[in-house]
């Protein structure tokens, strides 16, 4: 090993730059010769007559290799995302790492009450949770409320996130024309569409039906989403073995073929749209047939696909913060970790997942509270380690004369740096000493319990709130849905 020498820096880079660059040429040649079915028979016509290979017949998408990399080179390095209010919250694909509550569990499991469907008041308490907490800069649907009609349950959700949350707000379009009805919400926050365009505050799922099939709903809302400016967040979710190669390396090379795909029906038909690169890879135990998303294996997978999205010059996202235990005990612990771990060091700029049990199948606001603890180490893991004259702090290594002339305890430096440089979490962690932690009898999940109760929203002032009621109640009632009940 060379000695006084920065080569051998440690870096988390799971993929060489030869093996990214061979799963770029193994796409490329996939997408060309193979392609993907795309179901959405007006749409192919278009795209066929803008460089790609419509089969019709076969409803399949051939794209040659200049065109997908012009898609690539088309798509925002970087942009910029708001809260409702117009303020600007994130800066994706600048290195930094967000998170969010992982979205869409139909069950909720708590220390008080056994696993049961989420409701619309579990929905407002994650609300709350997520908004009181730091370590969240983006708000989700954590919960499904299984008390409100399916067809609307999408739109309500965003709903109640626009109403509670000043954070950013990550949302999915499950149904026709969900999209069109998250515009009309939009509009109503914003006031025109062309101040949803320029201030974009809610990022949207695109997700295909592998392996390598896009859905006509899917394409659907994609394009009502570049309509309002929406961002997207490709978000292919092959599970090795069952939707794709068994192998690590063919999964990734799947989502690269499945994601570059779509990118390039995004920026053909929308030019400079914002996109996020990400995924939901998953693993299949073929003892049990349990699909798991938080093995070793997925946070691999994860890692590489941070290698292509950043290859590609493209913001990240991935789904991770999650765990295969279906409750908040130790393996939920340690699976959250190395998931959020993993993300952080792979410099992923959006990791959701924050709450979840149960591989996305379940959630739990306990969890999703110790989550948001957790969520504030890996930001300040992140921040690094900052170096100059007055961190350093020569002068007062010097003055303490060993310990001679004082403590570093006594020292103004000390008061000045201790919450600057110190990530102090509240009181849901255990740090008191043995007898106090010993007396209080509170367990980590009792103390999230107790936080919870004095967690607030931000509710949208009264005007506007009118204005988005009454929008939610038009698109309820264009369902022929009741709004009464959902106000």
């Amino acid at each position: 090993m060379a000695k006084f020498s920065f080569k051998r820096m440690p870096a988390y880079q799971v993929l060489t730059q030869q093996e990214i660059l061979q799963i770029h040429e193994k796409a490329l040649e996939l997408l060309e010769t193979t392609g993907v079915k795309f179901e959405h028979p007006a749409v192919l016509e278009e795209l066929g007559r803008r460089g790609c290979e419509a089969d019709l017949k076969n409803m399949v998408l051939r794209i040659p290799r200049k065109v997908a990399e012009d898609a690539v080179l088309s798509a925002p390095e970087h942009f910029v995302m708001y809260n409702r209010d117009g303020e600007a919250t994130l800066r994706l694909g600048e290195g930094h790492s967000y998170y969010a509550p992982g979205p869409g569990a139909p069950n909720i499991a708590g220390s008080a009450f056994p696993r049961r469907f989420g409701t619309s008041e579990d929905l407002k308490e994650a609300l709350r949770i997520t908004e009181s907490s730091p370590g969240y800069q983006i708000s989700s649907g954590s919960v499904v409320p299984g008390d409100t009609p399916s067809i609307i349950t999408d739109v309500y959700i965003l709903y109640q996130m626009i109403l509670h949350s000043r954070k950013t707000l990550l949302a999915e379009a499950w149904e026709e024309s969900s999209v069109k009805r998250v515009g009309k919400l939009l509009e109503a926050v914003c006031g025109t569409k062309e101040l949803v365009r320029e201030k974009p505050f809610v990022l949207l799922a695109a997700c295909p039906s592998p392996p390598m099939r896009w859905e006509k709903r899917v394409i659907d809302n994609a394009l009502d989403s570049m309509e309002y400016g929406i961002p997207l967040f490709l978000s292919p979710s092959p599970v090795m073995g069952v939707s794709c190669p068994v192998t690590i390396a063919g999964s990734v090379l799947t989502h690269t073929v499945e994601s570059l795909s779509f990118l390039t029906f995004i920026q053909l038909m929308h030019p400079g749209h914002k996109v996020l690169y990400g995924g939901i890879p998953g693993v299949m135990d073929m003892r049990s047939t349990y699909c798991s998303s938080s093995s070793i294996e997925p946070c691999l997978s994860t890692a590489a696909y941070a290698c292509m999205g950043r290859y590609y010059g493209l913001p990240t996202l991935a789904f991770l913060a999650q765990t295969d235990a279906k409750e908040s005990d130790y393996q939920a612990g340690f699976e959250t970790a190395m998931d959020l771990m993993t993300g952080t060091l792979a410099g992923i700029d959006v990791v959701f997942g924050g709450g979840t049990l149960d591989s996305y199948l379940c959630t739990s606001n306990e969890k999703l509270a110790m989550d948001g603890q957790f969520f504030r180490y890996c930001r300040r893991l992140q921040e690094g380690i900052l170096v100059n004259e007055e961190t350093l702090a020569q002068d007062e290594i010097r003055e303490i004369n060993w310990g001679e002339d004082g403590v570093f305890l006594e020292l103004e430096h000390t008061a000045d740096w201790y919450q600057k440089e110190q990530c102090m979490l509240d009181s849901i962690a255990d740090k008191v000493n043995y007898e106090q932690s010993h007396s209080e009898c509170a367990s980590i999940t009792q103390r999230a319990c107790t936080s919870m109760q004095s967690a607030l929203s931000h509710p949208l002032e009264a005007e506007r709130a009118k204005c988005v009621q009454k929008a939610f109640c038009e698109i309820a009632e264009s369902l022929e849905v009741d709004p009464s009940g959902l106000l």
